[in-house]
């Protein structure tokens, strides 16, 4: 057999093997989230604190920290908000403002995460729709179960209310957003200041949001993807044992926003999902119920793509964009 022969047979071998690992039940997914999901999959392991420096390095690489939008400032803050002293950081856009808010929320099954990831992302919402984001360096769990990372988080947006033109903002337009974990605290804090006051919020961006911890793998989601995209039955199982320890806390609409009995009154929503997310159902059923309620919902999922758009840079600037545009019309209103 001549060498050009075996050089075509091996290429053969190497595109047919490509394929298989992008080939997902929906159709191709990119190579950058299809290799992810594989190495992901091959390295699980239940979640141990000591391992939270290497899960957060993993997971910053994997969602783009570290590269600011041109024109943007950051720097970290502390806020105190009687309960505990919670870090932030700051994205400011260019100019003096005052600058409307956007309190940010990480995800990171409520395990893991830091206030930059996802930097890219958020610095260019922040130049986009000229915002100051605040991201919330909130208490995480299993130290710190439900609901103290949620109480960090809807702190920080009481305080900015109160004191958020020291940092150049407008404590007259606050909205909240996060994804996954971060998604299900933002729905949370949206509840909260609706029933207990302290901050008035324009609007809520959830990006693959987790709004059920009572069915997880009920959802058609859950089956779809199996353990085979990144996020699985078996973390998110996980994950619930260990930011809500007591199992009577998974009832509470904190936790499952999804079946607050009363969802009227919150403000507008956008709601991102992706195809291959076990989260998919439960944050597009998320959408339905807040329509149902009168809140004016926009709903978008994005095909082909895994949790939290990790590795599809067109979904995420998409969702991104989509946010941009939520912010600048809640803000002129």
């Amino acid at each position: 057999m001549s060498l050009g022969v075996l050089a075509i047979i091996c290429l053969l071998l190497i595109m047919v093997a490509l394929f298989c690992l992008c080939r997902t039940p929906v159709g191709l997914i990119g190579l950058k989230p299809a290799l992810i999901s594989r190495l992901t999959k091959m390295g699980a392991k239940d979640f141990k604190p000591a391992d939270r420096a290497g899960a957060d390095k993993f997971t910053g690489m994997m969602l783009g920290s570290g590269k600011l939008a041109a024109g943007v400032r950051k720097s970290g803050v502390n806020v105190n908000t009687g309960e505990s002293t919670v870090p932030c950081v700051l994205y400011s856009p260019a100019g003096e403002g005052p600058f409307p808010i956007l309190v940010w929320i990480h995800g990171g099954c409520w395990l893991v995460g830091r206030p930059d990831h996802s930097e890219r992302e958020i610095s260019y919402i922040a130049r986009e729709a000229n915002v100051l984001v605040v991201s919330v360096d909130y208490r995480l769990a299993p130290e710190h179960p439900f609901p103290a990372g949620l109480n960090d988080c809807f702190n920080v947006s009481i305080w900015l209310a109160q004191h958020g033109a020291e940092w150049g903002g407008d404590p007259t337009r606050i909205s909240v957003g996060g994804s996954s974990a971060g998604g299900n605290l933002a729905a949370a804090v949206a509840l909260r200041a609706r029933d207990e006051g302290g901050v008035t919020l324009r609007s809520q961006i959830l990006r693959v949001p987790i709004t059920d911890a009572l069915k997880t793998d009920e959802w058609p989601s859950y089956k779809l993807a199996g353990e085979n995209y990144v996020l699985g039955k078996r973390g998110m199982s996980e994950a619930f044992e260990l930011y809500t320890p007591d199992a009577k806390d998974r009832h509470h609409p904190w936790v499952s926003p999804l079946y607050a009995d009363n969802l009227a009154g919150l403000p507008p929503a956008l709601i991102t999902t992706a195809e291959l997310d076990p989260l998919r159902d439960q944050g597009e059923a998320y959408a339905e119920r807040l329509r149902a309620h009168n809140v004016t919902v926009t709903l978008q999922r994005f095909p082909r793509t895994i949790h939290d758009f990790i590795a599809s840079a067109k979904p995420l600037r998409a969702s991104s964009a989509m946010a941009v545009e939520l912010l600048r019309r809640v803000n002129t209103a």
